[in-house]
């Protein structure tokens, strides 16, 4: 475990926008942004549910599967 600033990590890898993103994340990349959607989901509620609906979430535990 190590400390993570998961806004600035969306900041600079603004995978809800550009999906493509997703698909060179790797193990730690796709865990920071799974965490990064269920701790800004606490200030934006909704946000899971929104980025299960577009594909994001999905797509992001379909590579994390890769990648590990």
């Amino acid at each position: 475990m190590f400390p993570f600033d998961w806004n600035a990590f969306v900041q600079e890898h603004p995978f809800h926008q550009q999906h493509e993103l997703i698909d060179g994340f790797d193990r730690i990349e796709c865990c920071q942004a799974i965490t990064a959607l269920v701790r800004g989901d606490r200030f934006t509620d909704g946000l899971v549910d929104s980025q299960w609906r577009n594909g994001n979430l999905a797509r992001l535990v379909e590579r994390l599967g890769e990648v590990v």
